[in-house]
């Protein structure tokens, strides 16, 4: 599939993470809550610099989501404590092409990570 975007997303961009997880939950056969979009929405915002998120759109769709965790150690001596990133939720619509948009996402989270000094891990 040609013309995936892919963005990391902002402080601006609560509600749509939220939305697209809501997404992912019903794809894996969950039912969210009422209120669960403006629950996630807001805990997001709160934590966003833990959790650094991108999402995909193709034909002017949102069809994608990375969400990872950012973890960062105590510093130690001779260690740069960037820390690591690992996947939390990686959603695909499945109407579109899943591995195209995943491949996507997770090259997008491995340069970001690569340009602040942090090892990645299981993001392939």
């Amino acid at each position: 599939m040609e013309g995936v975007l892919i963005r990391r997303a902002g402080a601006a961009d609560g509600l749509l993470v939220a939305a697209l997880t809501i997404q992912a939950a019903r794809e894996e056969g969950l039912v969210p809550p009422v209120g669960f979009l403006d629950r996630y929405a807001d805990a997001w915002l709160a934590q966003r610099e833990a959790y650094p998120t991108w999402w995909a759109e193709a034909e002017r769709q949102h069809v994608g989501l990375l969400v990872a965790h950012r973890i960062r150690p105590l510093p130690w001596p001779d260690e740069p404590g960037a820390g690591t990133l690992r996947p939390v939720r990686l959603f695909a619509r499945p109407d579109y092409a899943v591995d195209v948009i995943t491949s996507a996402l997770r090259a997008a989270a491995r340069e970001w990570a690569a340009a602040h000094g942090i090892v990645t891990f299981d993001l392939d």
